[in-house]
């Protein structure tokens, strides 16, 4: 996991930190996968998506999947027996996905972070989808631009569930794609005491 991807996710949760949210019981998890889920667990419920999981330079496993519908997964040459081989990482909320991804601590062998991908028009169907699930979210509404300057609407809206952040981003990466992300406030503390250091050795480098 590079520092831009570490330090996106802790830049959003800084920014919502003093926000009260609306609280849903229970332990929230996207299509049986959940923050703090062992990777024994986790492979047993998706073969095909561990299949393609791999150890970063920061020691930590970084998975990745790729849903029928993946362009990207064309693109980028991964074998066709791959793609779309969990039925149940196929949709999200009815809605096609791109790509899904998860990353997982070594010392504790438990999920980190998980995320889909799914195209921006499906935004409004997975929001309605997360909220009937979750309840009311705290929205944050934004104008952004992309490199040519054109304008697009941005829309956050994000659950805190116990001790799980649960957001969905309208745009993400590009302005076609749109994120729904899972993490837990233990990964947050430990990925902010690892910005907090690559910014120490950043310094010290200069």
């Amino acid at each position: 996991m590079n520092r831009a991807y570490l330090a996106g996710i802790l830049l959003a949760t800084l920014a919502w930190s003093s926000v009260a949210q609306e609280k849903a019981p229970g332990r929230p998890d996207f299509n049986g996968i959940y923050p703090e889920m062992t990777r024994a667990d986790f492979d047993a419920l998706y073969p095909v998506f561990a299949k393609g999981c791999r150890k970063m330079p920061t020691g930590r496993v970084y998975c990745m999947y790729f849903g029928t519908s993946s362009e990207m997964a064309k693109e980028i040459g991964i074998p066709a027996s791959w793609i779309g081989a969990e039925p149940n990482l196929n949709t999200f909320a009815g809605e096609p996905v791109e790509s899904a991804f998860v990353t997982l601590d070594p010392s504790s062998e438990k999920i980190f972070t998980l995320s889909f991908e799914l195209y921006t028009r499906s935004f409004d169907i997975v929001g309605r989808a997360l909220t009937k699930r979750f309840g009311k979210p705290h929205t944050r509404t934004s104008r952004i631009r992309d490199r040519t300057g054109a304008e697009f609407d941005q829309v956050q809206m994000r659950w805190t569930i116990g001790s799980t952040i649960v957001e969905c981003e309208k745009r993400s990466g590009s302005m076609d794609m749109m994120k729904v992300s899972m993490v837990s406030r233990a990964a947050m503390a430990i990925i902010e005491k690892e910005i907090k250091a690559m910014e120490a050795k950043g310094a010290k480098d200069r």
